[in-house]
């Protein structure tokens, strides 16, 4: 499983040791600063994924009448 995540996770370790020694920030908020990072790369699948909730909640009552 470690070969699979492998990379992902040695991306993740050095964009940590990036923000902590050229920004001089703590550990912690190093992490804090990832975390932020990633949830706005991750943003444009959170919108597709609301717009296709709302289009199934929309169809919710022709699929239950369906059924």
């Amino acid at each position: 499983m470690s070969d699979i995540f492998g990379p992902l996770s040695d991306a993740f370790f050095w964009l940590l040791q990036f923000l902590h020694t050229s920004l001089g920030i703590s550990w912690s908020w190093s992490i804090v600063v990832l975390t932020v990072i990633v949830r706005i790369v991750l943003v444009p699948l959170t919108w597709r994924q609301l717009k296709s909730m709302r289009a199934m909640q929309a169809l919710a009552p022709q699929i239950k009448a369906l059924q």
